[in-house]
Formats: C-alpha cells, sequence, structure tokens
C-alpha cells in the first residue's frame, strides 16, 4: 500500500543517514517528482545535513557543533514564518534535531583539538584540557582502578592520573545518568544532558565545580567549603546531600536540601539564603529566591533510578521525559494541554509502558517512531 504524505516525511531520518531501502528509495523519488515542495523541503534538509557533516566539520569544537545546531533549528523556524505556503515541516525540523543532537558526543573535542574517534554515539565523554578525551565505554574496558563495577561509579583521581590532568569536564547525553567520584571523596551522581567541569583544585581554599544541568552531590567533609557554581546561583556547603536543577529551558536554578545545610549566593541579589534540611530554593532572575518545604524524592529520586513526580503537566514532564529516554516529543493538536499527572516509574519500565499508562488515563493514543513520540487521537478499536 502507498505510504501517504506523512509517512513519506517519517523516512527523513533514514533517507539522511542513508538507511532507506531500494523500496523506500523508489518511493521518495517518486514522491519528490510529484511534489515540488516536497523536493525542496528534502533538498534543502539534505544540504544541512551534509553541511554539518562533511569533512570541514569533523576538526570543529564540539561547542561549535552545537551551535551549528541551533543556528539551523532557528533558521528553519525562521523559514516557516516567512513561507506560509511552502512550510518546512517540524517532522523534518524535529529529525534533524535529534540526528544532529544524537551526535554530538562523537565530535566533542578537547581545547588541544584533539578527536574523540572511538566514542560511540549518546556515550559519556570525559573532556580534558590538553589531552585526548575518553568515553565511559572506554573507561569501563580500561584500568579497572578508574572504573568500579560494583558501584557503577567512575573515580575521577585515577582517571586524572592515566591522562595526566587536572581538570575534567563530564558531558552527560540524553538517556544516560553516571556517578563519579571526585579526589576529595565527594560523590556526584549526574543526570541526562547535564555538564560537570571539575577545574584544576588549590590545595587550599574551596572546592570549586561547575554544574550545568542536574546533578545530586553526596559533599564529604574535609575542612574546607565546597561551591558549585549554579549559573544563577553559587552553592557553598561544607558536608551535605542536595539536588542542583538549572536546565536551560527552566531558566531557573534551583537547590533541594536532603541532609546538613547550605548557602546560596547570586550576584543579582544582595542576600543569602541559608537552607535546612527538605526545604527546595527556586531562583530566577526576575523574581529573585523562592523557598519551599517539600518531599525531596520528587526531586531525587532519578538518581536511583525512578521517575517521580507529583501532580505535573504533560508540558512539565516533556523534557524530564525526552531526557530519561533520549527521544523527542510531540503534541501537536495540544491533546495533553491541561492534563496533570502523579505516578512512579523505574529503568526497567519502557517508554512505551510509560506512554501507555499518560493516554490510557487521558483517552488519547501516542507513536513512537525512531525516537520520536507524537501525542495522536485514540485509536479506534
Amino acid at each position: 500500500m502507498e505510504k501517504n504524505s506523512e509517512d513519506i516525511e517519517n523516512l527523513l531520518p533514514k533517507y539522511l543517514r542513508g538507511e532507506t531501502s531500494p523500496e523506500e528509495n523508489a518511493l521518495i523519488d517518486r514522491c519528490r517528482e510529484s511534489d515540488p515542495d516536497m523536493r525542496e523541503r528534502w533538498d534543502e534538509a539534505s544540504g544541512i545535513w551534509e553541511s554539518l557533516n562533511g569533512d570541514k566539520v569533523a576538526d570543529r569544537p564540539g561547542n561549535r557543533k552545537q551551535e551549528l545546531l541551533r543556528d539551523t533549528l532557528k533558521s528553519i523556524s525562521a523559514k516557516e514564518n516567512s513561507k506560509p505556503k511552502k512550510r518546512f515541516p517540524l517532522a523534518i525540523a524535529a529529525s534533524l534535531a535529534l540526528l544532529l543532537a544524537a551526535g554530538v558526543s562523537v565530535w566533542l573535542t578537547s581545547d588541544s583539538g584533539n578527536d574523540l574517534a572511538t566514542a560511540e554515539p549518546n556515550d559519556v565523554v570525559f573532556s580534558f584540557p590538553e589531552t585526548s578525551p575518553i568515553s565511559l565505554n572506554e573507561i569501563r574496558n580500561g584500568d579497572r582502578s578508574v572504573y568500579d563495577d560494583s558501584d557503577s561509579l567512575v573515580r575521577l583521581d585515577a582517571l586524572k592520573k592515566i591522562k595526566t590532568s587536572e581538570a575534567v569536564t563530564i558531558r552527560v547525553p540524553y538517556g544516560k545518568r553516571i556517578r563519579v567520584r571526585l579526589e576529595d571523596g565527594t560523590t556526584v551522581w549526574i543526570n541526562s544532558g547535564t555538564t560537570l567541569t571539575v577545574p584544576e583544585q588549590a590545595e587550599t581554599g574551596p572546592r570549586r565545580v561547575k554544574v550545568r544541568g542536574e546533578a545530586f552531590f553526596s559533599v564529604a567533609h574535609a575542612g574546607r567549603p565546597f561551591v558549585v557554581d549554579a549559573g544563577l546561583a553559587l552553592i557553598k556547603v561544607y558536608g551535605t546531600e542536595f539536588n542542583v536543577n538549572n536546565y536551560p529551558e527552566s531558566e531557573a536554578s534551583s537547590v533541594t536540601l536532603v541532609e546538613g545545610s547550605v548557602a546560596l549566593f547570586s550576584e543579582s541579589i544582595a542576600d543569602s539564603v541559608l537552607l535546612a534540611p527538605e526545604q527546595r530554593a527556586v531562583l530566577t532572575s526576575r523574581n529573585g529566591y523562592k523557598v519551599d518545604n517539600v518531599k525531596t524524592e520528587a526531586f531525587t529520586s532519578w538518581k536511583d533510578n525512578i521517575l517521580f513526580f507529583e501532580n505535573q503537566s504533560f508540558k512539565q514532564l516533556t523534557p524530564i521525559l525526552e531526557r530519561w529516554y533520549g527521544v523527542s516529543i510531540s503534541d501537536p493538536d495540544n491533546r495533553m494541554e491541561g492534563a496533570r499527572f502523579t505516578g512512579i516509574f523505574d529503568e526497567t519500565d519502557s517508554l512505551e509502558i510509560v506512554m501507555t499508562a499518560f493516554c490510557r488515563r487521558e483517552d488519547f493514543g501516542f507513536e513512537i517512531n525512531d525516537g520520536f513520540v507524537r501525542i495522536t487521537a485514540k485509536p479506534a478499536k
């Protein structure tokens, strides 16, 4: 049976990767011949894909790769607004976004320009200022002093000795989580879509790290403060357990304290905030600090590979699910608008199980195709 136009557009990810079958290629060729708009869109998508994956891109730093991705999607969005009669479908934009984002770790380089040639797509990457990066897969298969199989933990002190570097940046892609132990004994759980930077540490003064994304810290007592750069806020502690969240889409920095005490400072706000256990502070540039008493497990269960949420909208849950499962989720007809959910899932629960639970309650359907999830009308029985 001949595929419809939406089915054809969904072949784009396979087409760009060169994975379409001869039959699918023949079908695509026929559609391109009969639909000039489709031909123009696909040629443009192919050109973008080739320009970002050609030989000239191989030696670009990873952050430049990400900038190109952002610029590309902005360009696509601008074209949609300026060409109402020749709409660049969101499916194509999403295809490029997921394909490129999934491959970003392959091009990550250290500041010295050394390529990470052996990293697998979507692998955790450890980068160093003056030596070649290394993937988590390489670490697991390498020196046993670095990776503890029993605790699924990377020891940064041993890794730094092997790489002869005092600084490291850890990038965790969507769909992955990792636990590391710093040289002072502090343990850090790093969530999906997060970058943790551990600079060279001075022998005296504060211990320092930087987080962009989400991480849980169990800070070792070491006689000197531990300072976390969390974007809008600096967090100062001595020995305590807390969660930091500052994903870009939230436009805020939040800290949830499990035990001990933490002090929050901000360049934009004169006053500091001292948190007690089971309190959460949210800092925005517009509204300053907001402190609430909370159930800490709602904000920390991810480190135990548990998804826990309470009375959250589907819009709030979408980025969480995208990071957890490494997918892209769309609700083009806003079928989930206004729906709120409470639930708990663990790492053994597949995306299909989670989406089935959501859609059964709201009486909607969903489709999962090549890493894309689309909310649909409930299928007819």
